[in-house]
């Protein structure tokens, strides 16, 4: 791929601080573009926001809302939320054409993985669970 990464990232505050600082770091490199953030915590998270928002993402308060806006323009979607919404995240992420990366565990229930699995099949995307941002190599082969 000749061109950066265009991604987006659902949470930015607990662990999503760590996915925050790996984007930042991708964006001066060159590597990556932020165009959208969900962050239901602004109030928390001004000064990241702000940041964003000065490379030109734009700020979401519904994960939604986003894919709606930005679907066909994402290659990546970072995903560090809680457990239950890994699947319908995930599944939203790859119907909006987005490769996603996703904390572990992939899902609480073998149904959830299975059905993700299934939208995996179905838009052509691809899912990693990972334990750190280096798994996002496999997407720029």
């Amino acid at each position: 791929m000749n061109r950066p990464l265009r991604t987006c990232i659902i949470g930015i505050s607990g662990y999503g601080v760590t996915h925050y600082q790996a984007l930042l770091q991708q964006v001066d490199e060159g590597e990556m573009l932020i165009k959208g953030a969900t962050v239901v915590n602004r109030h928390e998270t001004e000064e990241q926001c702000a940041k964003l928002e000065s490379l030109g993402a734009e700020i979401f308060t519904d994960y939604q809302a986003m894919f709606a806006k930005l679907s066909g323009g994402i290659d990546f979607c970072f995903i560090p939320t809680g457990i239950p919404f890994h699947a319908p995240m995930t599944t939203a992420a790859l119907r909006a054409g987005a490769n996603v990366l996703v904390e572990k565990p992939l899902a609480g229930a073998i149904q959830d993985a299975l059905a993700m699995q299934d939208c995996e099949r179905e838009t052509g995307r691809r899912i990693a669970v990972g334990y750190n941002y280096d798994s996002i190599a496999q997407f720029r082969q």
